[in-house]
C-alpha cells in the first residue's frame, strides 16, 4: 500500500498514448504524455527521449531531452543521436548529471 501513497505534490499527472490510439479530449488537459511512437500528433513543447532511436521530427519541439546512461551501448547510441542532431542543424547541449557531493567529471 505504501507504493501508492503520495504527498499532494509528488504525483505528476500523465497519460499513456499507444500507437494508432485516437487522441482523447482528456489528453489535452494532461501535462505529460507517454508515447511508444513519436509519430503521434500531439502538441508538446518538450520531448524526453528514453529510447535508443532518433526522434523522427525533433525540430517540432522547443527542447529535446536525451537521457543517456553510462552503459557502453547506451552511451554509443547517445553519441550517434548527438551526431544526427548536429547534422540536422540542431545545437545539442551536454548537461551531465552530477550527484551532489561528487566532483564534476568524476563518477
Amino acid at each position: 500500500q505504501a507504493l501508492w501513497t503520495f504527498e499532494p505534490t509528488e504525483f505528476v499527472p500523465h497519460l499513456r498514448l499507444k500507437p494508432n490510439e485516437p487522441l482523447q479530449p482528456r489528453a489535452m488537459r494532461t501535462p505529460i504524455w507517454l508515447l511508444d511512437d513519436d509519430q503521434v500528433d500531439v502538441q508538446a513543447s518538450v520531448l524526453v527521449n528514453l529510447g535508443p532511436e532518433f526522434p523522427s521530427q525533433p525540430e517540432r519541439y522547443e527542447r529535446v531531452v536525451e537521457v543517456v546512461s553510462q552503459d557502453v551501448d547506451d552511451a554509443q547510441a547517445g553519441r550517434g543521436r548527438w551526431r544526427r542532431y548536429s547534422a540536422a542543424g540542431l545545437a545539442p547541449v551536454n548537461r551531465p548529471y552530477v550527484q551532489e557531493g561528487d566532483a564534476a567529471g568524476t563518477r
